[in-house]
C-alpha cells in the first residue's frame, strides 16, 4: 500500500499537529464546496515556515492554511474562475506575499499570481509535499494568464509553460 505522503513530509505534518483526522472548522471559514471543507478540515490553521534554502528543487514555499489570511481580493477568484472553468475557493497563503493556495471544486489545488493562476498538482495533498520539500509538482505546469492583472503590460499571454529543466535553479530560485 502506497504512503500518502512522504516520511519527510508526514513528519512535518505531525510535528505541527496534523493527525490525518477531521476537525471541525465550522463558523471559522465558510466554505463554498466539500473539497475546500475536507482540506480546511483535515489542515486548516497548520502553517510551516522552513528554511528556504533546504528545498530539493527549488526553495520550500512558507505556507499558512487558513482563508482569513488570503492576500487578494475576493473579486480576483471570479476572474480566474473564468480562466480555468471551475469554481474556487482560496484556502491559504503562499510565501507572505498575495499568492493565495486555492482548491478547486473537484479537489484540485491552484496558486495566484499577477501573472494568473498556476495548477500546483494535481490533488491537495500534491501541492502540500511541492511546498514542504520545494520540488515541482511536475515536470509541466499550466498558467492560466489572468489578463488584466499582468505585472507587465505588453507582456505576449503565457497559455503553457516549462520547467527550465537543463539549467540548475539556485536555492531561490534565480537561474544558475
Amino acid at each position: 500500500m502506497k504512503k500518502r505522503f512522504p516520511n519527510e513530509v508526514e513528519k512535518i505534518l505531525r510535528s505541527g499537529g496534523w493527525t490525518g483526522l477531521q476537525k471541525d472548522w465550522n463558523g471559522k471559514a465558510a466554505s463554498p464546496f466539500p473539497a475546500a471543507e475536507k482540506a480546511l478540515g483535515e489542515f486548516g490553521g497548520f502553517y510551516y515556515a522552513p528554511d528556504p534554502a533546504t528545498g530539493i528543487e527549488f526553495a520550500r514555499s512558507r505556507f499558512i492554511i487558513d482563508p482569513g489570511k488570503v492576500g487578494y481580493p475576493t473579486e480576483y477568484l471570479e476572474e480566474e474562475e473564468k480562466a480555468i472553468g471551475k469554481k474556487l475557493y482560496a484556502i491559504g497563503t503562499l510565501y507572505d506575499e498575495p499568492i493565495d493556495l486555492l482548491i478547486a471544486e473537484d479537489g484540485t489545488p491552484y496558486s495566484n499570481t499577477d501573472y494568473g493562476i498556476y495548477q500546483d498538482g494535481d490533488t491537495f495533498d500534491d501541492a502540500l509535499i511541492a511546498c514542504i520539500l520545494g520540488i515541482r509538482p511536475s515536470p509541466n505546469y499550466t498558467l492560466y494568464p489572468v489578463f488584466n492583472r499582468q505585472a507587465q503590460p505588453g507582456q505576449p499571454p503565457v497559455a503553457r509553460c516549462e520547467w527550465l529543466v537543463d539549467k540548475p535553479l539556485l536555492p531561490d530560485g534565480r537561474e544558475d
